[in-house]
């Protein structure tokens, strides 16, 4: 998927949709009865703003990368 020529690969186990808010990319699941946040990264100053636990990321700003994983280490 790309978003603001950034390239998201969502590697993980949890079925995630993304999207463009507010000059950020969002990975979003639809969780009964709410939405929840897993992962949102900031495309002004190319960083992570927040992360769930569940979750690691690799982020190769050179070629404009987004990875998402399942954490390992839980």
């Amino acid at each position: 998927m790309m978003i603001n020529s950034w390239r998201i690969y969502n590697k993980s186990s949890i079925n995630l949709s993304f999207n463009n808010e507010k000059n950020t990319i969002q990975a979003i699941s639809q969780m009964t009865p709410a939405f929840w946040i897993y992962f949102e990264f900031d495309l002004q100053k190319e960083e992570i703003k927040d992360i769930n636990p569940k979750l690691y990321a690799e982020i190769n700003k050179e070629d404009k990368i987004i990875k998402l994983f399942d954490n390992e280490a839980l």
